[in-house]
C-alpha cells in the first residue's frame, strides 16, 4: 500500500513552532505583570493617586513602558500564528478574517473591563490592531517596517501612551516578515545591543534633558524615555532566559501569564478591587502596598494557571479566540492545503 504525501507537509517550515515558544511566552507574561502592577494603585488603592512620585511612577509604567512592549509582542506573535496556519494551507483571507473575529471579541471584552478599570489597554490595542494589522498583512516586509519606525517615532515624540500601539504592532509584524526574521530572536549579540542602546538612549535623555515639572514637553521626554526602556527590559529579559538558574526559575515564573494573558488581566482586576475594599477607605493605602497585593494576586494567578494550563492547555478566553479564529479556515484548509491525505484517507476506506 502507498502512502500519498503533500509536498506542503514533506518540508516543514522550522519557523511554525516558534510562535508561542517558552521565550515568547515567558516575555508576554513578564509584560502581563507589568500591566498588572503599574495598574494596582489605581484598583486597590483608589485615591492614592496624590502621594506623590510613587503613584506618577507607577501611572507612568502602564503607559509609557509596559504598552509598547505588549503592542511589540501582540504583532510579533499574532503574525507568526497567521503566517503558520496559512503555510498549512488555510486562504489568507479566511486567516485574517478569523483574526478580526477575534479581534472583535477581545474589543467587547475591553469595553467591558473598562466600565471596572478606566486605564483597560484591552480595547485600544484590539481596536488599533484591526485597523493597522489586518491592512499591513498584504504590504511587503520593508514597508511594514519603515511604518513601523516612523508610527513608533512620531507617536513617542508626539503624546506618548495610545499613539505609540499603531507603530509598535507594525513593527512586531516587521520583526517576523523582513528577512532575515529579528523574531523570535537567536543571536544573543543582537539582544546585548538592543539592551545597550535602549539603556544609554534612555540614560541619556533622562541625564541630557531632566523631567521638567510637567506640560507636554514631559511627557514626550516620558514616552520615548519609555520606549528606549520597554525595549531594554525586553532584551534583559530574554537574555537572562539564556542564563543557567535563572533562566528556568523565569520560565517557571512568568510563563503560565503569558501562556493566557488576556484571561489573566482581565481577573486580575476584579481581585484587585476586591482587595482594594479590604485595605480600608480611599486614599488610605500607599501606592507600594497595593504593589504588595498585586504581587501576591500575581503568584496565586501561576498557581492556578499552572493547574488550569495542564487540563486544558490554554486560557478559556484564549481558547474562544483560537476557535473563532480557525471556524472557518479548517473547511477551507481541508480543501486546500491536504488534498492528497484527504484522498489517501478515502482510499482506504474503500479497501476496508
Amino acid at each position: 500500500m502507498t502512502h500519498t504525501v503533500s509536498r506542503r507537509a514533506a518540508v516543514p517550515d522550522p519557523r511554525v513552532c516558534d510562535a508561542r515558544g517558552p521565550e515568547a511566552e515567558t516575555l508576554l507574561g513578564f509584560a502581563v505583570a507589568g500591566l498588572v502592577l503599574a495598574s494596582s494603585p489605581v484598583l486597590a488603592a483608589p485615591g492614592s493617586g496624590s502621594l506623590g512620585d510613587a503613584a506618577v511612577l507607577f501611572g507612568t509604567a502602564a503607559q509609557q513602558r509596559v504598552l509598547p512592549l505588549v503592542a511589540f509582542l501582540a504583532g510579533a506573535v499574532g503574525t507568526l500564528l497567521a503566517d503558520n496556519r496559512i503555510r498549512r494551507g488555510d486562504r489568507p483571507a479566511a486567516v485574517w478574517l478569523g483574526a478580526l473575529r477575534a479581534l472583535v471579541l477581545l474589543a467587547a471584552l475591553g469595553a467591558l473591563h473598562r466600565v471596572l478599570h478606566p486605564g483597560d489597554v484591552l480595547l485600544p490595542l484590539a481596536a488599533i490592531a484591526a485597523g493597522v494589522l489586518l491592512p499591513a498583512a498584504c504590504l511587503p516586509g520593508w514597508i511594514v517596517m519603515l511604518a513601523g519606525v516612523l508610527g513608533t517615532v512620531l507617536g513617542a515624540t508626539a503624546a506618548g501612551g495610545h499613539w505609540v500601539v499603531p507603530g509598535a504592532l507594525l513593527l512586531g509584524m516587521a520583526a517576523v516578515r523582513c528577512p532575515p526574521p529579528a523574531w523570535p530572536p537567536r543571536d544573543p549579540r543582537d539582544l546585548w545591543t538592543v539592551l545597550l542602546m535602549g539603556t544609554a538612549g534612555s540614560a541619556g535623555m533622562i541625564l541630557g534633558y531632566g523631567l521638567p515639572p510637567g506640560g507636554l514637553y514631559e511627557v514626550q521626554i516620558q514616552s520615548v524615555t519609555g520606549v528606549l526602556t520597554a525595549a531594554a527590559a525586553a532584551a534583559a529579559v530574554l537574555l537572562a532566559l539564556r542564563a543557567p538558574l535563572l533562566g528556568p526559575a523565569l520560565v517557571w515564573a512568568l510563563r503560565p501569564l503569558g501562556r493566557a494573558p488576556v484571561t489573566g488581566y482581565l481577573v486580575a482586576t476584579p481581585v484587585l478591587m476586591a482587595a482594594g475594599s479590604l485595605m480600608g477607605p480611599p486614599g488610605a493605602a500607599s501606592p507600594w502596598a497595593a504593589a504588595a497585593v498585586a504581587t501576591a494576586i500575581l503568584a496565586g494567578q501561576v498557581c492556578w494557571s499552572r493547574r488550569w494550563l495542564a487540563r486544558r492547555g490554554e486560557g478559556p478566553v484564549e481558547a474562544c479566540c483560537r476557535r473563532l479564529a480557525r471556524r472557518r479556515t479548517r473547511s477551507a484548509g481541508a480543501g486546500r492545503g491536504r488534498p492528497a491525505v484527504a484522498a489517501d484517507g478515502a482510499r482506504r476506506t474503500q479497501r476496508r
